[in-house]
């Protein structure tokens, strides 16, 4: 079996399936909290940058290709031509299936239906542990964010990053909603804002995805400086191992960095 799509590959690990081959999202390799579920298996990797490598995936001689994402309809019926191949799940859009459905289709394809289940369900309880602990939590306004220049991204409700803190009982601003809306079909990629348009970033709590220098540079032209969200503390920069594992979007990356979020947040909304 192949895991094409962006994620699908954890998708598939966390109901016991080891690929043959997979896409490398980040070009890094497996997350780590991935890693020990391959065991003493060294599955075949890839990065989409220069495209579908169709002659790879199809010399694996694989029983069956997922690939909820990542493959557009000419690719689709070429692969599929060769190998049974599953997806995508929607159309030509990378990471926008909310985390149930993925996790539910995959399994289906695979014949572990229950194992998806179990997923999802012991997902599911740990967001019930963390609202019943954090009633300061539910109703928050909140704003997920990339704040690279020359654009500075923010994400609608598809997005999986914001999905994650709805799940948790915060709401995503009407501004936001509104752009979202306005947007749709930008907001599969972020949607830009301007500089002169960061107020709309202005939320009870203001999260912030970063990489590199990106912090650096944000603080040092101090635009964000005017936003009250930002002047009352509510900001919240992740470290980059959460930003990871809110922009796989699996419940196999949201499990392993759910705690460490939750204690961020914590600390950072007044």
């Amino acid at each position: 079996m192949v895991a094409l799509g962006y994620t699908d590959v954890e998708v598939l690990l966390s109901m016991g399936v080891v690929p043959i081959g997979f896409t490398d999202f980040f070009g890094t390799g497996l997350n780590e909290w991935a890693r020990p579920l391959v065991g003493e298996k060294s599955p075949e990797s890839w990065e989409l940058t220069g495209g579908v490598p169709l002659e790879k995936i199809i010399e694996l001689e694989p029983d069956l290709v997922i690939a909820s994402d990542a493959l557009d309809r000419p690719n689709y019926d070429r692969l599929n031509a060769a190998v049974p191949t599953v997806g995508p799940f929607k159309k030509n859009a990378a990471f926008g299936t909310p985390w149930r459905d993925h996790t539910r289709r995959t399994a289906k394809a695979v014949d572990r239906v229950a194992r998806g289940e179990i997923v999802i369900t012991d997902l599911e309880e740990r967001y019930a542990e963390v609202k019943a602990k954090h009633f300061e939590f539910l109703d928050k306004t909140v704003t997920y964010s990339w704040p690279i220049e020359p654009d500075y991204y923010v994400y609608g409700a598809s997005d999986p990053r914001v999905q994650v803190f709805l799940e948790l009982g915060f709401a995503l601003t009407e501004s936001v909603q509104r752009l979202d809306r306005k947007e749709s079909k930008a907001s599969e990629a972020g949607i830009a804002l301007s500089a002169e348009r960061l107020d709309l970033l202005d939320a009870d709590l203001i999260v912030a995805q970063n990489y590199g220098t990106e912090r650096q540079k944000a603080e040092r032209r101090s635009l964000l400086d005017t936003i009250p969200a930002v002047k009352a503390g509510n900001l919240l920069w992740l470290p980059e191992r959460v930003s990871d594992g809110l922009a796989f979007g699996t419940s196999l990356s949201t499990s392993a960095i759910l705690d460490d979020l939750v204690k961020a947040i914590s600390k950072t909304l007044k």
